[in-house]
């Protein structure tokens, strides 16, 4: 029997429950422990092979590594509801919305998350990357109505080679119908590991729901950082831009009427199919679900890439919205 004790910055709230000093305290709580029981299966496994000290050792560690990295993963899942909290506010009024959207009362209630990003998409451990969301609510009737707003975290697991939830944060509010933006920080610990995460934002209202994620990579390259913070400051300037353009209206020209058409995809990379077909999988696995097929030479604009157990494969977005995972190896991106 192993049992296993540690020190935290923790105490016992009213509920019975611990609360926790800081996100580090709650996830180092975990990931000892699993560090502790990878080094363990590491051991069982060297001694049921015959393996001496040294390769006793040696498994030892690469198991306390792998389990102290999946550990922290699914300890921040645990954690992550006490250190993230979603706050929204009105944007644009009901009857705004409902002519800028074309909305009609016979639609029923109406569910859509416009935009949704986590700035910037790459983060070093002990930073704070925000979260930022745009969503209408519509209802027939322009009364008040509940919603809840759900953050999620998850990852793709490499031994159940699929994405699963760690964990969520979710707030309950009443809000009149009409557009709303959301906001969130997202404490990323001193202690966390290296890796890309996805986090999903959810909107239900009636029993109908949307949602979208984006990814979030966790490291500390210098490279990586610095082009996240570059793709971060050309949207910022690009928001201004148009926002600057909206305040203050002017004739537009025929030329620049053409030229506006590729604002939207500046600096937008697209996959391109190189092999006869390729299959476009539910998961970046591939025993996953098959989503659709596309031929050699299609396009699809690229949203992130993953490395799993060694292979690269990259999340496209299909021309109904919707996303799927295609190998890098029969495809290639470009701008």
């Amino acid at each position: 029997m192993l049992s296993v004790f540690v020190l935290c910055s923790c105490a016992t709230g009213r509920n019975g429950e611990l609360t926790w000093s800081s996100p580090q305290a709650c996830i180092a709580s975990y990931t000892t422990g699993g560090a502790i029981l990878g080094a363990t299966a590491g051991v069982l496994i060297a001694l049921a092979t015959g393996g001496g000290a040294k390769n006793t050792a040696t498994k030892a560690g690469i198991g306390a590594a792998a389990g102290g990295a999946m550990a922290f993963a699914y300890a921040w899942g645990h954690c992550f509801a006490a250190f993230t909290k979603v706050k929204s506010a009105e944007d644009l009024p009901y009857s705004t919305v409902r002519k800028e959207i074309d909305y009609q009362p016979r639609q029923g209630t109406l569910t859509k998350i416009k935009e949704l990003s986590v700035d910037p998409v790459a983060i070093a451990p002990g930073d704070k990357p925000s979260l930022n969301a745009s969503y209408y609510v519509m209802t027939p009737e322009e009364k008040e109505v509940e919603i809840t707003e759900t953050i999620i975290l998850k990852i793709f697991d490499p031994y159940k080679k699929k994405f699963v939830e760690l964990g969520k944060s979710q707030e309950k509010v009443v809000v009149q119908p009409g557009k709303r933006k959301a906001t969130s920080e997202i404490p990323i610990p001193p202690n966390a590991e290296e890796a890309k995460f996805f986090i999903a934002f959810r909107v239900d209202m009636d029993g109908k729901y949307d949602q979208k994620e984006v990814p979030l990579t966790i490291t500390n390259d210098g490279a990586i950082l610095a082009k996240a913070k570059d793709d971060l400051d050309r949207k910022g300037a690009r928001v201004a831009r148009v926002e600057a353009e909206h305040a203050t209206p002017k004739p537009v020209e025929l030329a620049s009427a053409v030229g506006s058409k590729n604002l939207s995809s500046e600096n937008v990379q697209q996959v391109e199919i190189t092999a006869k077909v390729a299959n476009l999988r539910v998961n970046p696995d591939a025993s996953s679900k098959l989503v659709a097929k596309a031929n050699r030479g299609e396009k699809f604009a690229l949203q992130t890439t993953i490395t799993v157990g060694g292979k690269k494969w990259c999340q496209v977005k299909l021309e109904d919205g919707a996303s799927a995972w295609v190998s890098a190896s029969l495809c290639k991106i470009t701008e």
